[in-house]
């Protein structure tokens, strides 16, 4: 089936698990493609981060809209199959920071996310990296960590309190809470539902060259900036990702994730 924002005069470009459609007026939509939930790998990972840093480099492309090629999961967060490596962790844990920082902090050009589907965890906070989220009705969103016995880091969990309040942010990570569109919406998780995946990105494309056009350049990232220095400066603080790898190393987190994995299985 042909998106309308797919047409031939669209440059398609394949990465690993990566999937770049530049579009006729100068935006480019990175769609997210390790099936079949697109947990976010070590290798994954550096892919995102750099796909993002080269096309905010361009100048040939305006803004960017994330996406998922599947219509049912944006991301399941981390793969926990790799977690289970533990020598691995302080890697998988300093590279999430790091491509976290780098979505949040460093892409000056509008950049809009269209969740389609299911985005707990790490899925959630690629969602709030973006400027502007639309969501599709079938979504649920929210740190759940703390279901595995994880602890997020303070960037994290200012990331989280910057969008949904003091209050609520508290009670949803003690809690783990995953919520739906619907209550994400209200929550100030996400900016908008509409009816599906092509509908999302027609929304975020629409959204992005209001960005470009209406503010002044200068003006539009310098508010962006300011308006999310206390969680940068935390990631500053917390840059080699030391607070997740303490958690993925304790052997309750590890027999939680391996318990949880197992459930997948039946």
């Amino acid at each position: 089936m042909t998106s309308y924002w797919f047409n031939s005069a669209s440059h398609i470009f394949r990465r690993n698990f990566v999937l770049i459609t530049k579009t006729p007026d100068n935006l480019a939509i990175v769609q997210l493609n390790r099936p079949p939930v697109n947990a976010l790998s070590l290798d994954f990972m550096t892919k995102i981060k750099h796909t993002f840093i080269e096309l905010n480099e361009d100048k040939s492309i305006e803004g960017i809209i994330l996406g998922s090629f599947s219509e049912k999961i944006f991301s399941s967060g981390l793969d926990l199959h790799e977690i289970q490596q533990v020598e691995n962790v302080k890697k998988i844990a300093a590279e999430f920071t790091s491509m976290s920082s780098t979505l949040y902090g460093s892409i000056s050009k509008p950049f809009a996310v269209a969740i389609s589907g299911h985005a707990p965890a790490g899925g959630t906070v690629l969602a709030m990296c973006a400027d502007y989220r639309v969501v599709t009705p079938n979504a649920y969103l929210g740190l759940n960590e703390a279901r595995l016995g994880i602890v997020v880091p303070s960037w994290l969990s200012l990331m989280y309190q910057n969008l949904i309040g003091q209050r609520q942010s508290e009670l949803a990570l003690m809690l783990g809470t995953l919520f739906n569109s619907k209550y994400a919406l209200k929550l100030g998780l996400v900016d908008e539902i509409v009816e599906d995946k092509d509908e999302a990105i027609r929304k975020c494309t629409e959204i992005v060259r209001r960005l470009i056009k209406e503010p002044e350049k200068e003006a539009r990232e310098l508010s962006k900036i300011l308006s999310r220095k206390n969680v940068l400066l935390e990631m500053k603080l917390d840059r080699n990702g030391e607070t997740m790898a303490s958690f993925f190393k304790r052997d309750k987190v590890q027999s939680s994730i391996k318990s949880y994995l197992k459930t997948l299985k039946k």
